[in-house]
C-alpha cells in the first residue's frame, strides 16, 4: 500500500521553496535531508517588511518576545476574553479626577498565573460578599476592575481578591494566607504615599473591605480582625472626603458596602464583652483585637433612602442602654427610645412573598431592628400586639425562604422562637443558608442561637426573660473567644 498523500506542501518546503513530496504524516524531502518537517497543518505568521498586502502588522518586539518564548506574555483563550468584556463593559476606570493610573502590566500574572482564582472570584466566590441589596454582581465587577490598574492599593486589591478566592474555593490554605499578606504588605506601602487619588482611595478601600470579608469567612474562632478592617476603610472614607463623590455609582456602590458592615458591627460591639465568658480565671488575657472597640466612630448617613432603616439601626444600637444602667430611667432616653420606635414604625413595609431581593433585606432589618428595640426595653406590663404580629409574619415569610444572607435578622429572629415548631424553622433556615453558594460558615452562628435558647429556657418566667434579654444577648456573644459579625 502506498503512503498517504496531501494535496498541499509542508512548511518546511515552502519556507525552503523547494517541490514538496507531501508525504504523510511527515515530508519524505525533510527526512532524508535530515530537517524538521513543520507539517502540514495551519499556523500563524507574521507579515515580511514592507508586506502591503497584510493590513496588520505586530511590533517587532511583541514578534520576537512570542518567538523568543517569553514568559512576559500570555495564551489568551475564550474565557480571558470573556472575562475581558464583562470588566470593560462599563468603561476603563473610574473617572473621578485628573490622575490617570498605569494600567496593569500583562506580565504580572505570567510570573505566578492565578488567572484561575480570578475566575473563579468572578464566577463563584463573590456571592460571599454580603450586602443590604441586591449588588453582588455589579460589586464583583467593580472589584474586578478596580484590581486591574497598576496602583499600590489596587495590587493589594488584587492580591485580596486572590486571598478571598483562595480562602472560599479551599478552606483555610497557605496560599491564601500568602495572597492576604501580599495585600497588607502593598497596603502598607500605599499609606505612604503622600497623596490618594479618588481612584487610589477607592481601591484601598474595597481592599479593606474584602480583607475583612475574608476574615468574616473563616470557619473558626481564630480570627477578630474583621472590625479593624471596616475601621480602616472609614477612615480612608473620611480622610480622603470619598462622600464627595456619592453621585457616581461605583462610589456609592462601595460606600454601601462599607456602611452595610459598619452598622452590623455596632451590634457586635455593643455585646462583645472583651472576654470569654468561658475562659478561666487564669487564662490568656484577652487579644489585643478586642481593646479599641470601645473607640468612638461617628454616625454616617446611608446613601440611600430606602435603606434608612440602617441609619436607625445604629442609633438604636448606639442608643440602648440596660436595664441596670442607672440612666434608663431617665426621662431623656425614655423619650429617645419611645421616638426611635415610632421612627422605625414609620418605614414603609415590604411584606409580600414575590418581593425576595433587596426589598426583603430592607424588611427584614425592620422588623428585626424594631422587635430588638422593643424587647431590649420593655417592661414586663407593656403591650406588644403589634411586636407578636411581626414575629408571626416573619416566620410566616422570610423564615420558610430557601436561605438568609443576613446574621442579624435572622438571630433576631430565633430568638423569638417560643416553640419546638419555630426552632426547627430556624435551624431548617441555618441549614438551607449553609448550603447556599456563597458557603458561609454558620456552625459558630447555629451554637449562639441555640444557646440563646438554652439560657432562655433556664429562666423561671418569661417576664424575667425579658428583663435578661439583653444580658442572654450579651454573655451568649461574648462566650466566643473573637468577636462575631452578624453581616
Amino acid at each position: 500500500m502506498g503512503s498517504e498523500k496531501t494535496g498541499r506542501g509542508c512548511w518546511t518546503c515552502k519556507d525552503r521553496r523547494v517541490q514538496c513530496d507531501r508525504t504523510l504524516p511527515v515530508c519524505q524531502r525533510c527526512t532524508s535531508s535530515n530537517r524538521q518537517c513543520l507539517g502540514y497543518g495551519m499556523r500563524l505568521s507574521w507579515p515580511r517588511p514592507n508586506d502591503r498586502k497584510r493590513a496588520m502588522v505586530a511590533s517587532t518586539a511583541v514578534q520576537r518576545a512570542l518567538e523568543s518564548g517569553s514568559d512576559d506574555f500570555i495564551n489568551t483563550t475564550w474565557r480571558d476574553v470573556e472575562l475581558h468584556h464583562q470588566l470593560m463593559e462599563d468603561g476603563a476606570r473610574l473617572r473621578y479626577t485628573s490622575h490617570v493610573s498605569k494600567p496593569l502590566r500583562q506580565s504580572w500574572f505570567a510570573g505566578g498565573n492565578r488567572m484561575d482564582l480570578v475566575h473563579y472570584f468572578h464566577q463563584a466566590a463573590y456571592l460571599s460578599l454580603t450586602m443590604m441589596g441586591q449588588n453582588n454582581d455589579y460589586m464583583r465587577d467593580l472589584l474586578l476592575r478596580m484590581a486591574l490598574y497598576d496602583t499600590a492599593p489596587g495590587r493589594a486589591l488584587l492580591y485580596a481578591v486572590l486571598a478571598m478566592s483562595s480562602l472560599h474555593r479551599s478552606g483555610p490554605n497557605q496560599e491564601a494566607i500568602q495572597f492576604k499578606v501580599a495585600a497588607l504588605q502593598h497596603l502598607a506601602t500605599s499609606v505612604k504615599t503622600t497623596h490618594q487619588y479618588c481612584m487610589e482611595a477607592a481601591q484601598h478601600v474595597a481592599t479593606c473591605m474584602l480583607l475583612c470579608t475574608y476574615e468574616i469567612m473563616l470557619p473558626s474562632e481564630s480570627s477578630g480582625e474583621w472590625p479593624w478592617y471596616i475601621w480602616g476603610a472609614m477612615d480612608v472614607i473620611q480622610e480622603t472626603r470619598l462622600e464627595q463623590y456619592l453621585e457616581k455609582k461605583d462610589i456609592s456602590t462601595l460606600l454601601e458596602w462599607v456602611y452595610y458592615h459598619d452598622a452590623l458591627s455596632r451590634f457586635s460591639v455593643k455585646h462583645w464583652r472583651h472576654r470569654s465568658a468561658s475562659l478561666e480565671a487564669d487564662a490568656t488575657p484577652e487579644p489585643a483585637t478586642t481593646r479599641p472597640l470601645t473607640r468612638t466612630r461617628p454616625p454616617f448617613t446611608y446613601p440611600e433612602p430606602q435603606y434608612a432603616v440602617l441609619n436607625l439601626f445604629s442609633k438604636v444600637c448606639d442608643s440602648l442602654l440596660g436595664p441596670q444602667d442607672p440612666r434608663a430611667r431617665e426621662p431623656e432616653y425614655q423619650n429617645r427610645i419611645k421616638t426611635l420606635q415610632e421612627e422605625i414604625s414609620r418605614l414603609p413595609t415590604v411584606k409580600t412573598p414575590e418581593y425576595m431581593g433587596g426589598d426583603i433585606a430592607v424588611e427584614l432589618y425592620r422588623t428585626s431592628t424594631l422587635i430588638y428595640l422593643v424587647r431590649a426595653t420593655q417592661k414586663p406590663w407593656d403591650a406588644t400586639a403589634h411586636i407578636d404580629a411581626l414575629v408571626d409574619w416573619a416566620y410566616s415569610v422570610p423564615v420558610q425562604h430557601p436561605s438568609c444572607g443576613h446574621l442579624f435578622p435572622l438571630f433576631v429572629l430565633a430568638c423569638e422562637a417560643r416553640t419546638d415548631e419555630q426552632r426547627r424553622s430556624i435551624l431548617g433556615l441555618i441549614d438551607r443558608s449553609e448550603k447556599d453558594p456563597a458557603r458561609r460558615d454558620m456552625k459558630g452562628f447555629r451554637a449562639g442561637v441555640m444557646s440563646f435558647w438554652v439560657q432562655s429556657d433556664l429562666q423561671c418566667d418569661n417576664e424575667v426573660l425579658l428583663q435578661r434579654y439583653l444580658e442572654i444577648m450579651d454573655t451568649v456573644i461574648s462566650s466566643n473567644k473573637t468577636i462575631q459579625s452578624f453581616v
